[in-house]
This record gives structure tokens, C-alpha cells and sequence, in this order.
């Protein structure tokens, strides 16, 4: 049998624009005929408001673009971050253990995927860069418990650490070869029902570990590299939902869309079959209007 190497698809049903309220978001999800089947059913909402397009992190979503300056949703602890042509850039190429975090919630939902672009750079031996996620405490060295995703130019590595009580064990250890200066688009998924980690760079299923006690619970994620510069954009997190999902609309801190606009907010999917094969992204926008009555300002 030939092995599945067809990529699943996944639409995103029309919005019935503009909404001003809480409403359901449809999906639809296909492998080929005679494909491996849909793995995993991932979505993300994000919303606008009016200046750069977000994501509720107390929703399980993220999204940052990097565009203008260092959101203050970012806590820089160790290492020279900065904004530099739309993409955060570390530059402290002699700095063994660099750390910037963002508090997202990882608690709710049982799958995530993270997905990022980045490049090494420097002028050391021993140049390394990655991501952290699943962090309870992400001020720490090694942020506490958490598990990390390490891309090793000089050494041509991909690996997979988990991290306990703030000591991190190598998990995985997978040859690949990466060159310097050079983008690469990074996606990493975590199962907790069964503690599986996969590695994707530039779409292709590279790297895989499976925890036998996963962590369950997360509070942050961070981005860190060790000898090198580091170039990151584009930093998304998506989490898993059925073939449907409500999207919360409101002008407050607990929906997925906050603010009202033309468009404020966008739902986006993407789905991965069992033979590892990601979809193309699919997305539609959602316009909001308010609909302000005497009855909603006596109730508000």
C-alpha cells in the first residue's frame, strides 16, 4: 500500500457577517479517499482592535505578529530582545540561556499546536534556538516544568527536552540539517491524552516523542536560544475543537472576539491527518457591530 503523502483539507464555514453576539463556527474536514484519516482538529480566533490582531490568552489562543514593538503581553528576563523589520530579534549571540515569556493557558483543552517562523544566526559553534511550552513558572532558568523543543544549527540537531523541577532531561534526539540565516517555519503539536510531541519544519513531520506522564497543565510559553541570534515571527497557538466550536463575541476580557469592527476577528483551521500530512490553512473574517438598545444600556 502506498504510504498516505496527500494533505488533508479543512474548510471554514461563511459567517453569516457582521455578528454581535456568541455563534457556532463550522467546520469541514476531509482526508483522500483511502488517506490515513484526520488526527487532529485544530482552530484558533483571533480579533482586532483597530491597531494589530491578538488572541485571548486566557483561551488558549495566541497570536503575535511582531510587527511595531515587544507587547507587553511578553515578560524579557534574560537576553537583548528587541523589534527589529516587523520580526522579534535576540541579539546577544554569547548568551547561553535566553528567555522571553508570555502567559498563555494551556489548562482547558487537550491538544495544542504552535507554530512559529525562525532563523539562527551568530557567530559562535555551538548555535541553538527553540521554544518552551506547557510552563508552569517560565521565570525560571529552565521555566520550571515545562517541555522544550531545541533546534541545533551547529550541531544539526532536532530535540526534544522535558523539563522537571527546572532540570531538563534530553528526550529525543533526531538528525536534521539546518543552515544559518535561513527561515524556517516550525510547528509543534501536544497531545496530553497520550503525551504525544511531533515536530514539523516546513510542514514536514521530522521529530517525535511520546510522554508517558505528560503535563496537563501550562501557563506560559517562551521563546530561548543559547550562542546565537535569534529571528522569530509570526508565533501562533491553536487548540483542538470538534467539527464545530462556539466563538465567544463581546466587549470584554473573556471572549474569543473583544472588539467590534469591519473586520474584528477571524476563526482559522487546520487539521493533520495520521500519516502526518498538515493542511492548508483556511481562515474567514468576522465583522462586528454592537447593537446598542435602551434595554442593553439599563442592563449594562
Amino acid at each position: 500500500i502506498a504510504p498516505d503523502a496527500i494533505k488533508p483539507t479543512t474548510i471554514v464555514s461563511a459567517v453569516a457577517n457582521p455578528v454581535n453576539d456568541d455563534f457556532t463556527a463550522n467546520f469541514t474536514d476531509a482526508d483522500n479517499a483511502g488517506g490515513s484519516g484526520i488526527l487532529h482538529q485544530f482552530y484558533q480566533v483571533i480579533d482586532f482592535d483597530g491597531v494589530e490582531w491578538r488572541a485571548n490568552d486566557n483561551n488558549g489562543f495566541f497570536s503575535d505578529n511582531f510587527d511595531v514593538a515587544i507587547h507587553p503581553d511578553w515578560t524579557t528576563s534574560t537576553g537583548i530582545w528587541n523589534i527589529a523589520g516587523g520580526y522579534l530579534m535576540q541579539s546577544e549571540d554569547t548568551n547561553t540561556n535566553t528567555n522571553i515569556y508570555a502567559a498563555l493557558n494551556q489548562n482547558t483543552f487537550n491538544k495544542y499546536l504552535y507554530h512559529w517562523e525562525g532563523k539562527i544566526e551568530g557567530t559562535g559553534t555551538n548555535r541553538r534556538a527553540g521554544f518552551h511550552f506547557m510552563c508552569d513558572d517560565a521565570s525560571q532558568p529552565n521555566r520550571g516544568n515545562s517541555y522544550f523543543v531545541w533546534f541545533r544549527l551547529d550541531n544539526n540537531k532536532i530535540q526534544i527536552y522535558k523539563v522537571v523541577n527546572d532540570v531538563f532531561s534530553l528526550e529525543q534526539d533526531v538528525a536534521y540539517t539546518f543552515n544559518a540565516s535561513t527561515w524556517y517555519d516550525f510547528k509543534v503539536t501536544f497531545d496530553k491524552t497520550n503525551g504525544e510531541i511531533d515536530v514539523f519544519v516546513n510542514d514536514v513531520f521530522s521529530a517525535s516523542w511520546q510522554d508517558p506522564s505528560a503535563y496537563t497543565t501550562g501557563s506560559y510559553v517562551s521563546f530561548r536560544s543559547g550562542d546565537a541570534s535569534y529571528t522569530v515571527n509570526n508565533l501562533k497557538v491553536y487548540h483542538n475543537r470538534g467539527n464545530s466550536a462556539l466563538v465567544t463575541v463581546g466587549n470584554d476580557t473573556l471572549s474569543d472576539i473583544r472588539f467590534e469592527g469591519t473586520p474584528a476577528g477571524k476563526v482559522k483551521s487546520l487539521v493533520i491527518d495520521n500519516a502526518k500530512n498538515i493542511s492548508l490553512l483556511d481562515e474567514q473574517l468576522v465583522n462586528v457591530v454592537w447593537l446598542t438598545t435602551s434595554v442593553n444600556q439599563v442592563e449594562n
